[in-house]
This record gives C-alpha cells, sequence and structure tokens, in this order.
C-alpha cells in the first residue's frame, strides 16, 4: 500500500508545521510505501515542486524568465526541506547525484524520535 498510513501519521504528528513543509511532507508520505521501515522518498525536485503548488520548467529552456521560474520554484522546496530536516520529520539518506534525486528517510511514525538510518557517501 502506497502511504495512507503514513499520511494519516504525518496530520497526527507533525500537524503544527508551516504550510509549505506540510505539504511536502504529506506529499513524501503518500509516495511512500508503508511497510518500508523506515518509509523513504525519492521522487525528487520536480515533484515536490509540483507539491508545494508551483511547477519547474523543463531545464532545457534558455529563456530568462523560465530560468527565473524554475529556480524560484527549487528555492520553495529547498526551503521545504531544509525546514523538515531541522525538525527531524526528514533525514538526507543519499545525496542528490548526476541525474539521481536525493533520498529521504521520513520520521513520521509515533514510535520513531530518531532516523537511525545510515547515510549514504557522496559520490564523486
Amino acid at each position: 500500500m502506497m502511504g495512507a498510513g503514513l499520511v494519516k501519521a504525518v496530520y497526527a504528528r507533525w500537524a503544527s508545521l508551516p504550510h509549505a513543509p506540510f505539504r511536502a511532507l504529506v506529499f513524501m508520505a503518500v509516495t511512500a510505501k508503508d511497510e518500508d521501515n523506515p518509509p523513504c522518498f525519492w521522487g525528487g525536485r520536480e515533484s515536490l515542486a509540483l507539491a508545494l503548488g508551483r511547477m519547474a520548467p523543463p531545464p532545457n529552456d534558455d529563456d530568462p524568465e523560465v530560468i527565473k521560474e524554475r529556480r524560484a520554484a527549487f528555492a520553495s522546496v529547498d526551503r521545504a526541506v531544509k525546514e523538515l530536516t531541522k525538525v527531524k520529520a526528514i533525514k538526507v539518506v543519499e545525496a542528490a547525484g548526476h541525474y539521481r534525486p536525493a533520498k529521504y528517510a521520513l520520521n513520521v511514525l509515533r514510535d520513531s524520535t530518531t532516523l537511525n538510518v545510515p547515510v549514504a557517501p557522496r559520490s564523486a
């Protein structure tokens, strides 16, 4: 099952988060698998931007306005992820790499107070 139980857990545990980080965490939870321990999200910045109500234009468009819009969408994602990391709702398990999104462990279950997940070393 994809994320239904995790979404309920987000509402129960993290409802006091600010709007954008909460939306991002709910999106991460709905796309993670309930049975994974810990549940993980690796959907990428484009999908998180969409979860925050922003469309990230294609990266191959050289129009300055498109570039500005894409940067703004990713800045909103970065702010939400930073807040979620700060409050320990998520932990980076694998940093993003060349054409590979970051992988985040979700700390949404009531009995989980810390994420004891090994962090993968950064690849060169």
